[in-house]
């Protein structure tokens, strides 16, 4: 589908939802390599676990091992989700963000509703390097509105999950957490730790990880 004005990543993904005719949405980026076999991986995976739960959200693991939490709860960063399960949440991507924020967005209307969001085991998505430039022509407001989608994600989803987080930046309740700390974070497929601690422990990692990676790579 092509958008004569841009709007923004967000209402592109819409646009897209609004053209798609499938069962299964993915949400995806021009960025993002897929590897042989991933859907059929994924769609295992979702119809296993949608047997525990049927709304359900399944995350494309990617190969850095990264993951996406906010306010301690796991989100997608590339949802793999059934079309009912996002007509039962509101739909798909909001549109009241324009390049940031819908995809934890989608994960708390989906987590808010009882269903779960939950990471593909398999490591299927590898996140290409763009040539030195590119990112900033080719996604321009990714640059200018994070201050204006921060706070509209904020005013919808602070009072219910933030209290006592520190919501005055992005790192004070939105963390990426990498492979060794899911290690003690990850539970049943996804985190569930909606608790301010998890700065404290998540800022710990960070200062520490690269020595001890250092040091194991030397002994």
């Amino acid at each position: 589908m092509r958008e004569e004005t841009p709007r923004g990543n967000c209402h592109a993904h819409k646009i897209g939802y609004g053209a798609a005719t499938g069962d299964i949405i993915v949400a995806m980026s021009d960025d993002a390599r897929l590897v042989a076999g991933w859907a059929d991986k994924a769609l295992a995976f979702l119809q296993e676990r949608e047997k525990q739960n049927p709304l359900l959200s399944v995350g494309l693991h990617r190969m850095d091992f990264l993951i996406g939490t906010v306010f301690g709860l796991y989100y997608p960063y590339y949802p793999f989700v059934r079309r009912s399960t996002l007509e039962a949440v509101g739909g798909y991507f909001s549109d009241d963000y324009r390049a940031h924020f819908t995809d934890p967005d989608l994960a708390l209307r989906i987590w808010s509703a009882g269903g779960r969001c939950e990471i593909l085991p398999e490591r299927v998505l590898q996140i290409v390097e763009r040539a030195p430039g590119a990112a900033s022509v080719g996604t321009p407001m990714k640059g200018t509105a994070l201050a204006q989608d921060m706070a509209t994600f904020l005013s919808r989803w602070g009072d219910r999950y933030g209290r006592g987080w520190d919501l005055s930046h992005l790192r004070g309740f939105n963390l990426d957490i990498r492979g060794l700390m899911q290690l003690c974070l990850v539970r049943d497929h996804t985190v569930h730790f909606n608790d301010p601690r998890l700065v404290e422990l998540w800022q710990n990692f960070q200062r520490n990880h690269v020595l001890y990676h250092d040091d194991m790579l030397d002994n």
